[in-house]
């Protein structure tokens, strides 16, 4: 059979956004393909109407959709070169389309002055727009074309100076985001008349149309000199259309719910109790487990705002399953019938959960592998998903005799399988006390009492998650002959937050977790050469990295992908620096106490001992982790003459590995897997 190589990755097909119309007969999804040749990523809209599975879309450009009614979709794309040059001259440009599904071509429906977002249809021509603007250009959205154009040439005019006046002062790969905010707009496409409903210094966060169309409910954060953690809950009445005299009614004002000094709200959903439509919401103080504290079920007093709790606990309601084949965009939640439906991870799989009005959630589904995306099929779900460790097929999930059960509708990736060889992990927990999951993927034609390196592989997060879940990576290094071993130390997502919370203790608990996990494996696995270890990780895994090559020197080579080595230097330039570093560290910045306890968690001050040939992999607009904690980690390693090189790549973010540009992602697992065959495999083949 076939190898799974570097550029495998353009064989996929990677699901995106997934909605049904309103009467669930249909649904639609957004493809996404991998170009090597073009160096792009190719996108287009399916739709499944509960026999055929096509595509609709060839443009390859397709961002967003909503459904408009049964049989008309309303999609994002600038098809046309006219289309694309305006987005490149104006200051902000969206084109979107209208396709009819019962036949015929899609045909232009209308442009906006704005780079839109999400779009969604609230009937009667309004649309619910979230899109970007700027804080000292609140309204150019309505300024006449020209004007839009010349601000656009004054800026890059003025480029080669930025003033800045409040943080975060960029974002990963958006360079300076001065005065940049989200916002929430209402547009009649009739009349052409387009209105911001949100303030100028909100910065919308999340937004939910009640079932019925009435009504809507954002959280925004004040941002003004510095945004804010907490946010507050806003409710805005949608524009209704007086049927009898055929008049829209005039637009209000967004009314306040809940004051967010010191709530963060992350959802919010009407359902009937006792007799009367009640408002839930999820929101968390963040005082018992800081900013990565999950939510609880809250019902909001209609009168007062007070929050009434309903949910003794919280939960985590998102996925935090990791994989390098998920192109993201797709919601993992909905409201029908007043029953909120989410996805969570647990432990190494997701699984689908339901919440009744003014009850605790309840299991209803487990997974085999992860939920990519959501949504309502009659009695029943569509999702995208990973299941049995293959990469995204679409399923429906319906009644059996013993409960819901998945079944596949499409062939996307699957087929591949009969041509490539997959290599399946096998569960391996590390034994010890706070069973801690882990797997290990044997190498391809493994002969038992043979000899083979092996690469550790650290998650990112820290509170994300590996489980049964297809990794392109891990197959590539499999394939050419490595055990690849991986676990979810504790700091890990999917098993609640006294778990997660590794506050003031990163590099202790959980490098002691991932230790002993690796201990395991060469105490279970004999054909694991001790000599020839590698150890690799992005993000919290790259952070893990570095502080592994300065406590230990049983390992032969490592690969640290944007990550942090120093957490003082961190805190000024990471684009949530000012509050992660401290939070995560369980410290203050600004005393002398605080600061030493931010170097003593510093990877960088251990570099003394280190011994580990060193890559090192970071991205020029990675805001995230700053290129500058790669440098200091570069320089140290020179200056301590330990073997190191390092990789900018120049255009890309924090999201390298993820959605970076194909021949930036080719680039750089082929980098990681020559530095490992370099001292894994060609250095131990020099020495025999």
């Amino acid at each position: 059979m076939k190898t799974i190589d570097y550029e495998f990755l353009d064989k996929l097909t990677m699901p995106g956004k997934i909605a049904a119309n309103p009467a669930e007969t249909q649904v639609g999804l957004v493809l996404s393909r991998l170009d090597f040749k073009d160096n792009q990523y190719k996108s287009n809209l399916w739709i499944y109407d509960g026999s055929k599975l096509g595509q609709f879309t060839f443009d390859d450009k397709v961002r967003d959709f909503c459904w408009e009614d049964d049989d008309h979709i309303l999609f994002i794309c600038n098809r046309s070169k006219q289309e694309e040059a305006q987005a490149k001259e104006d200051l902000a440009f969206t084109a979107c389309y209208r396709l009819p599904l019962q036949g015929g071509e899609a045909s232009p429906a209308f442009h906006l002055a704005l780079n839109v977002n999400a779009i969604e249809s609230l009937g009667h021509g309004y649309y619910l727009l979230e899109a970007g603007f700027n804080r000292d250009l609140p309204n150019s959205y309505i300024l006449p074309e020209d004007q839009r154009k010349d601000l656009k040439k004054a800026k890059e005019k003025a480029s080669f100076a930025t003033h800045l006046t409040e943080i975060p002062f960029y974002f990963n790969g958006k360079d300076y985001t001065e005065g940049d905010r989200t916002g929430l707009f209402i547009y009649h496409a009739p009349s052409g008349q387009l209105e911001r409903i949100s303030s100028g210094d909100l910065d919308v966060d999340f937004y939910t149309v009640s079932e019925d169309k009435a009504r809507l409910y954002f959280g925004a954060r004040p941002f003004k000199d510095k945004a804010q953690l907490a946010n507050s809950l806003y409710q805005f009445d949608l524009p209704q259309v007086d049927l009898e005299a055929g008049e829209a009614i005039p637009l209000k004002s967004p009314v306040q719910l809940c004051a967010g000094e010191e709530m963060d709200f992350s959802f919010a959903w009407e359902a009937p109790l006792a007799d009367e439509t009640a408002l839930f919401v999820l929101a968390c103080d963040m005082q018992e487990y800081g900013i990565n504290e999950s939510p609880r079920i809250y019902r909001v007093q209609p009168e007062s705002g007070q929050l009434e709790a309903i949910s003794e606990k919280s939960y985590e309601f998102y996925s935090c399953l990791n994989t390098d084949v998920d192109f993201g965009g797709r919601p993992g939640s909905f409201v029908k019938n007043g029953i909120y439906y989410f996805v969570a991870t647990d432990r190494d799989h997701d699984a689908l959960y339901a919440v009744q009005p003014g009850q605790e959630p309840s299991k209803i589904w487990d997974a085999d592998g992860a939920i990519l995306g959501l949504a309502p099929w009659g009695s029943g779900f569509l999702c995208t998903a990973m299941q049995d460790y293959l990469p995204a097929e679409l399923f429906s999930i319906s009644q059996g005799p013993s409960g819901l059960a998945s079944k596949r509708i499409s062939e996307w990736n699957s087929p591949l399988f009969k041509e490539y060889e997959l290599l399946r992990p096998v569960p391996l927990p590390a034994g010890q006390a706070e069973d801690i999951d882990g797997w290990v993927i044997y190498p391809r034609d493994f002969v038992k009492g043979g000899s083979y390196p092996a690469i550790l592989d650290v998650h990112g997060g820290p509170r994300t998650a590996y489980g049964s879940v297809f990794f392109h990576e891990m197959q590539v290094w499999a394939q050419r002959g490595y055990f690849v071993v991986y676990c979810n130390p504790r700091g890990s997502g999917g098993r609640g937050d006294a778990f997660a919370d590794i506050r003031g203790k990163y590099g202790s608990i959980d490098y002691a977790d991932i230790m002993s996990f690796l201990d395991t494996c060469l105490g279970s696995i004999p054909e694991i050469d001790r000599k020839r270890l590698g150890v690799t990780g992005g993000s919290y895994g790259g952070f893990m990295t570095n502080w592994i090559i300065g406590h230990t020197d049983r390992f032969a080579a490592a690969a640290t992908q944007r990550s942090i080595s120093n957490w003082t230097s961190f805190y000024g330039t990471s684009d949530i620096g000012y509050y992660f570093a401290t939070d995560q560290n369980a410290t203050l910045t600004f005393d002398q106490a605080g600061f030493l306890k931010l170097w003593e968690f510093s990877p960088l001050r251990y570099i003394n001992a280190c011994k580990t040939p060193t890559l090192i992999i970071h991205s020029a607009k990675d805001y995230r982790c700053p290129l500058e904690q790669g440098y200091q980690l570069f320089t140290a390693l020179k200056d301590r003459d330990i073997p190191s090189e390092m990789y900018v790549f120049h255009e890309e973010t924090h999201e390298l590995s993820r959605s970076g540009k194909p021949q930036a992602r080719k680039l750089r697992l082929q980098a990681i897997t020559e530095w490992m065959d370099r001292y894994l495999v060609k250095d131990q083949e020099n020495k025999q």
